[in-house]
């Protein structure tokens, strides 16, 4: 089984995009500020957010939590997008999303919230897992009594969904309509894993003094019936696995007490157990040690012993190296989610102390640490609820509860359009290749005057790079004319302008070079202008413009398309009407501030006119 776990891991090491999304050089460790920071390596786009009404009418809800892709035929373009909310009454959504190739963006639709009627309702719903088989499972971190007399305590229970159908799955021999996993017990569910063996669960306790429990189904894929178990051990040795009695409606829920009456070893609040591929050893976070243990299950499919119960990482400080240096960060409070990606990799988010996103590199040992930040989240929030798509070139992930004021400040994702987080907030994460390569594509180059004003916008995460401005006669040989060394951003969006005095004469085309800290470039795409007479001959007005904008040119040119740009780059798109040599643009829809037409002609060069749109 090992072997044929590496084999896989090693031929899903080489993703068809290139570098494999753990590979970054670590932030520097700082507090919280308004924005979400990622290395530059890597980009964001903002998938939904609190308060967003989707197509089925449904109002996103506040504390995203658990966020899992759920892949379509294993694809990594095209699945289910599920979100979680951790408050009462909770629920969880779940949208169709897939990858647009050509745009390198994710477009989500059709987000339809779970309807938990059936099953007497669902509150604080937090963590949960993506089966081998592919079905959803959330928790609910919350216990109450039977409010409606069906024998069962209402609320502390993994639930399992069908995602393709937005539904919860009637499991057999259960109450009529709809059932939560009772079998696997009655206690504050933060999550649970599957064995690959597809019938053993493992989950813990989110309380202080809470447990760790097994449980084993007795059919493959069939949760609702099986063996539970309670561990009681050392947390620096080993241990066994005893029975808990879980046949019946009392027994269900009263599985805490049971565990007590064995004498089971507690822990501060077990926040999320994992399985890794890699070494088929069990992992589980647990928030009030500050660590994460690590053990062997020596027979996953019965009871058994545990073996080499160990800390695997926290608990202490660690050196990290980032583009300032070394620097000695102390592990700190409050690890939460965890998720291994196919290299063995293990992803941890932090609730408590500064809320970073770890990652702790396969091979670390708390003698030789192997530990970097990968993430630092908003003022006021946490990350919650990591997934992966099957080729781990994706990475889904939640913001939740950040201040509200936040919303004050805004930074650039994927789409090019200026976000804030002042509310729970949905993501995707890839390396840039994969999220709109060309951050820059808002660079643009423009006749003003006698000179070519060259202007583009900085998405707000990034830590610091350059930028190089050049120039070519013929879209060949480019030289450089201006560059800008060791820039550092602002927390947010920042503008920058550079104007070519000394342009050359007729057309020409202008691209820039931005050279990230870790030696990688990208150059955006180019931009033809044309510095001379024709650029004169065309009139563009009323300047300011009220309801229209008309724009004259000579009759001996073709149009191939006209586009509007606002200052920070994004694209509108206008009711337009051409006649002979004029064109009349309906710019009543426009709110008030400075734009740019971007009139290319005959595929050949282009000519950009500033004007503004005012009442």
């Amino acid at each position: 089984m090992q072997i044929v776990l590496l084999l896989f891991s090693l031929i899903l090491s080489f993703p068809c995009f290139g570098q494999h999304i753990s590979e970054f050089q670590s932030l520097p460790a700082k507090g919280a500020d308004h924005n979400f920071h990622i290395p530059p390596t890597h980009h964001f786009q903002l998938l939904t957010q609190e308060g967003r009404m989707t197509e089925t009418g449904f109002v996103m809800a506040d504390k995203f939590d658990f966020t899992c892709f759920i892949p379509e035929n294993q694809s990594s373009t095209k699945g289910k997008l599920s979100i979680n909310f951790e408050r009462s009454p909770g629920g969880v959504v779940i949208f169709d999303m897939a990858y647009d190739t050509n745009r390198k963006l994710w477009e989500l639709s059709q987000g339809t919230a779970v309807n938990f009627d059936l099953v007497n309702g669902t509150q604080k719903n937090c963590a949960g897992t993506l089966t081998p088989w592919n079905t959803l499972v959330t928790c609910e971190e919350i216990q109450g009594g039977d409010g409606n007399g069906d024998g069962y305590n209402d609320f502390g229970w993994a639930i399992e969904i069908d995602p393709f159908t937005k539904t919860v799955i009637d499991q057999p021999n259960g109450l009529i309509g709809g059932d939560k996993l009772w079998a696997l017990g009655n206690f504050k569910h933060e999550n649970l894993c599957v064995h690959p063996n597809r019938k053993t669960a493992y989950q813990g306790v989110d309380s202080y003094g809470g447990y760790l429990f097994k449980f084993v189904a007795d059919e493959a894929e069939k949760l609702h019936q099986g063996k539970l178990y309670v561990y009681r051990g050392s947390k620096d040795g080993g241990g066994k696995w005893y029975r808990i009695d879980n046949e019946t409606p009392s027994q269900q829920n009263t599985v805490l007490q049971q565990a007590q009456a064995l004498d089971a070893t507690p822990f501060q609040a077990i926040e999320e157990v994992e399985y890794n591929p890699i070494d088929e050893k069990i992992y589980l976070a647990v928030t009030g040690e500050n660590r994460v243990y690590r053990f062997t299950d020596d027979n996953p499919t019965g009871g058994g012993n545990v073996l080499n119960f160990e800390t695997y990482v926290g608990n202490k400080s660690y050196e990290i190296n980032t583009p300032n240096g070394t620097e000695t960060v102390n592990w700190g409070t409050g690890n939460d989610n965890l998720a291994f990606d196919n290299l063995g990799n293990l992803w941890v988010l932090q609730d408590g102390n500064e809320n970073y996103i770890w990652l702790v590199k396969n091979g670390h040992t708390q003698a030789n640490p192997k530990v970097q930040i990968f993430g630092r989240t908003p003022l006021g929030s946490e990350p919650t609820g990591i997934t992966f798509s099957p080729d781990f070139n994706f990475l889904f992930i939640s913001i939740q509860h950040p201040f509200a004021g936040n919303e004050a400040y805004k930074q650039t994702d994927a789409t090019g359009n200026l976000i804030h987080f002042g509310k729970d907030a949905a993501l995707v994460i890839a390396r840039r290749a994969l999220l709109n390569e060309s951050i820059q594509q808002n660079f643009t180059a423009f006749v003003e005057g006698k000179k070519v004003k060259t202007n583009w916008t900085s998405p707000g995460y990034l830590e610091s790079h350059q930028y190089h401005i050049e120039r070519s006669k013929q879209a060949e040989n480019w030289e450089i004319i201006h560059n800008t060394e060791n820039i550092n951003f602002t927390t947010s969006g920042t503008r920058f302008e550079w104007e070519d005095i000394n342009p050359i004469s007729g057309q020409s085309y202008y691209r820039m070079r931005t050279i990230f800290q870790d030696g990688e470039e990208l150059i955006s795409d180019h931009v033809l202008v044309y510095n001379g007479s024709i650029q004169e001959d065309i009139l563009v007005y009323p300047n300011p413009s009220k309801d229209q904008l008309t724009f004259s040119f000579p009759g001996n040119l073709n149009i191939s398309s006209v586009e509007i740009f606002d200052g920070f780059s994004r694209k509108f798109e206008l009711p337009m009407q051409l006649s002979g040599n004029r064109g009349v643009l309906q710019t009543s829809g426009l709110a008030n501030g400075n734009y740019l037409l971007r009139i290319k002609w005959e595929d050949k060069f282009i000519t950009i006119h500033k004007f503004v749109k005012a009442k």
